[in-house]
């Protein structure tokens, strides 16, 4: 299982991509479809703010794990590489 940080408390990815699905579920609970553009912002600012009461983190990690996460959805073409 990979980990994203070395300390005890650390988060694996499996679990920061639960916290981010859980994020974009109330998404779209909330607004009855998918996040789209600027509002994918909004799914990871939550996912990360819950992070980091568990652990410090870079922002962009997060983000990139999300962006992965909808390209291998294919959710978001237009983002992959």
């Amino acid at each position: 299982m990979e980990t994203i940080n070395d300390t005890q408390t650390a988060l694996s990815r499996i679990e920061i991509e639960r916290i981010l699905n859980e994020e974009e579920r109330f998404f779209v609970e909330c607004h009855q479809r998918e996040p789209v553009g600027r509002e994918t912002e909004d799914v990871v600012d939550n996912a990360f703010s819950r992070i980091l009461r568990t652990q410090d983190m870079a922002y962009i990690v997060v983000a990139d794990i999300y962006g992965a996460m909808r390209c291998e959805r294919g959710t978001d073409k237009a983002g992959c590489q």
